[in-house]
């Protein structure tokens, strides 16, 4: 093995993490669970932090830049989930 190559794919760690924030974002407003008051407005900064991670995990000479994408098209879409859920709400 060469020294520069390492055992685990440290660089993949944001780009995972984006994707499983991405898929939490899609999922909790969506649960039974009483959230009265906020439901409508989880999913937005869930989906912010989902971006930021992907961001990072496209970032640099990182490995896992297809999985950081996909991430960033998962965040992408919880963002659009909670503005929609959001104006909603805020509409009546």
């Amino acid at each position: 093995m060469h020294p520069s190559e390492s055992a685990s794919p440290k660089g993949a760690v944001f780009a995972v993490a984006s994707v499983v924030v991405g898929a939490l974002g899609l999922v909790v407003p969506f649960l039974p669970v009483d959230m009265t008051g906020v439901r409508h407005y989880v999913a937005l900064p869930v989906g912010i932090a989902g971006l930021l991670l992907a961001g990072a995990g496209l970032t640099g000479g990182r490995r896992g830049k297809p999985i950081a994408a996909a991430g960033a098209v998962i965040s992408g879409l919880v963002i659009v989930l909670g503005l929609f859920m959001a104006a909603s709400a805020l509409m009546g």
